[in-house]
């Protein structure tokens, strides 16, 4: 089988005898998946909306202040951390950049044809920033679709079709803000053209599938089926993933014999960067 080698990063030689990359400037990079980490990452999403469903009903369930408050945050942790950008940077495992084969040879050993693979790394400020955006606008969403009175008895939300709408709204926007903060933290040997019609795509597709899930989540009412709880997990799971994976489509990678970086990693002198 052939296998990845990282043939084309910045810093001293590998310990491979030469040192080679094969792409030339404006290059496009061909996008390549490893299966594995796409299986992981979709799963991951549908974990976080499931734990996120869980907190939603703690939170109908509630009446002080202090814990309704706490599960709004924790929903927002749970979906904007969980799901959406723990997803994301397991997807990003998945991707592999460059088709082009070359041989090596290990401490002299007989050559071996593998994928020449261009590095790809994170900055951590921005990383950090698609984090908190995600939480917050989740846990504005759930705020929105929660209020009612703490003191009321039972499962009394006022779950009308503007509410479920607003949140879907809020769902869809985190997703679609952490992954595109997400992809902009991307450095290496290339630079990235962007499809602005798939990038709209992919959000609208957010909306559409996280209205689908509320709706189902808020018809049936989630305190009376885990039946109903699960189907809406992954129906939102999904959602999440297919953001990310169609907006993947939306990048088009090209070779850049220098690094791209980008504003806070010149700032910060790449403080923090993340590798994979």
């Amino acid at each position: 089988s052939i296998e990845s080698f990282t043939a084309c990063h910045e810093g001293e030689p590998t310990p491979f005898a030469t040192h080679i990359c094969p792409y030339t400037d404006g290059e496009t990079l061909v996008q390549r998946w490893d299966p594995v980490p796409v299986v992981f990452s979709i799963a991951e999403a549908i974990m976080g909306s499931y734990i996120t469903i869980m907190y939603i009903k703690r939170i109908s369930q509630v009446r002080e202040w202090m814990w309704y408050k706490i599960f709004i945050v924790m929903s927002g942790i749970s979906f904007g951390f969980s799901a959406v950008w723990t997803m994301h940077f397991v997807g990003m495992k998945a991707l592999l950049l460059g088709n082009k084969r070359i041989h090596v040879s290990v401490d002299g050993g007989e050559p071996v044809e593998v994928y020449a693979t261009v590095k790809l790394s994170f900055e951590g400020v921005l990383t950090i920033i698609s984090l908190v955006a995600a939480v917050i606008v989740v846990s504005v969403g759930v705020t929105l679709i929660s209020l009612r009175d703490l003191k009321s008895e039972g499962f009394t939300w006022d779950t009308n079709e503007m509410r479920i709408a607003k949140v879907a709204v809020f769902m869809a926007v985190s997703v679609g803000i952490m992954h595109y903060l997400g992809m902009w933290a991307q450095t290496g040997k290339f630079d990235m053209e962007w499809s602005a019609g798939i990038i709209v795509a992919s959000v609208i597709l957010a909306l559409v599938v996280c209205y689908v899930g509320l709706k189902i989540l808020f018809t049936k009412y989630i305190v009376q089926s885990v039946q109903n709880q699960m189907l809406t997990a992954v129906v939102i799971g999904l959602a999440v993933a297919s953001v990310h994976y169609t907006g993947m489509q939306a990048a088009t990678y090209k070779f850049k014999s220098t690094r791209r970086d980008t504003i806070f990693s010149v700032w910060v002198n790449d403080f923090g960067s993340v590798y994979f």
